[in-house]
């Protein structure tokens, strides 16, 4: 299948967007900056997901900690005067992604890294986690990113926890109370439908549960909702129909049904499930690019990440597309009952 060759491509790809200079990766071939932690994270998980030795896995480690922020935990590009300073809280917004994201790097490793993430220290404190997650994360307007925000907390808060900070415990437990409280019981998803569609609540409560459920393998409330919400999406979405393809609706939508899938012990709606994954499996090939990885889109690679702008979007491969559509092809293999040949991402699988 053309998928069984897919792990030496992308290992040969990797190859070509490694910068020897800085101990870290590209983004893609024609990418605006020749390292970023983005891509260097993403990189690294690359290799885990590939079983791979690192180039220079303590260098790279080193190349992160460079860039985190003593006060919050967060970490920021070498070009963050070029950030898209159109939402007041871009500053906040950028730092919890690449948080979150370094993060499940040093956690893999279990290596510490230079600051633990004291943005969330205050929560400790006053439990007020609750209050941020509803009046500091955009359920209303933007969906998606409030359930980003919060893998972004749980993931850096469970490295706080892994190094010893155990009085995060209780941070977690208000967030899974809020989240059990605040989940719509006709679609098993959170936030507004208007705002973003099902789509967009399929993509938030990805995130949300990779980063809590999924990773505590606490089954959710509702599964069998959040199974038609998801096969009603791959229907209805235009970014998952025949050649057209976007990393994080197919990964979020594969990961999700996956996981739903086992959750309910491979019974519920069986046969649609396998369908439709056989159908956007044979789509998904149309996605392979020429020098060996995916591309974050159909018709190139992904332009902005998290208020950055990283490349012209070419018909090339990406870090972020390649890692987010081999992840997508994992979860299709569990869901056909066939054996995976590489590891689920460490940023963004399970």
């Amino acid at each position: 299948m053309w998928y069984d060759k897919k792990p030496e491509s992308v290992i040969n790809w990797l190859d070509e967007m490694w910068n020897y200079d800085e101990s870290a990766y590209r983004l893609s071939a024609s990418s605006f900056y020749k390292h970023s932690i983005d891509s260097t994270s993403l990189g690294l998980d690359l290799c885990q997901m590939l079983n791979v030795k690192e180039k220079n896995l303590k260098k790279s480690l080193e190349y992160l900690n460079e860039r985190q922020v003593k006060k919050t935990g967060f970490y920021y590009e070498d070009y963050v005067d070029t950030l898209d300073k159109t939402n007041k809280r871009y500053y906040e917004i950028a730092g919890t992604y690449l948080g979150f994201q370094t993060s499940s790097i040093f956690l893999h490793h279990d290596v510490k890294p230079k600051h633990l993430y004291d943005f969330y220290k205050k929560f400790t404190d006053d439990c007020s986690i609750k209050h941020y997650m509803t009046n500091n994360m955009p359920w209303d307007k933007a969906p998606t990113g409030a359930g980003g925000m919060v893998d972004h907390a749980a993931t850096m808060i469970r490295c706080n926890i892994h190094f010893g900070e155990v009085e995060y415990y209780e941070v977690m437990d208000e967030m899974y109370r809020w989240l059990n409280e605040n989940q719509n019981e006709n679609t098993g998803l959170w936030g507004n439908i208007e705002s973003r569609g099902l789509s967009g609540l399929i993509l938030a409560a990805y995130h949300l549960m990779r980063g809590m459920y999924f990773i505590d393998e606490l089954i959710p409330n509702y599964p069998e909702k959040i199974i038609d919400s998801i096969l009603q999406s791959l229907n209805e979405t235009s970014l998952l129909q025949g050649g057209v393809g976007e990393g994080c609706h197919d990964m979020d939508h594969f990961v999700m049904l996956e996981r739903m899938f086992f959750y309910t012990d491979r019974s519920y709606r069986k046969e649609e499930i396998i369908s439709q994954t056989e159908k956007r499996l044979i789509q998904l090939r149309k996605m392979v690019m020429k020098d060996g990885g995916f591309s974050f889109t159909s018709v190139g690679t992904i332009k902005n990440h998290y208020g950055y702008n990283v490349t012209s979007g070419n018909l090339e491969s990406d870090m972020v597309g390649t890692v987010f559509y081999m992840e997508t092809l994992l979860r299709m293999f569990l869901i056909l009952g066939e054996k995976p040949k590489w590891n689920s991402s460490i940023t963004h699988g399970v």
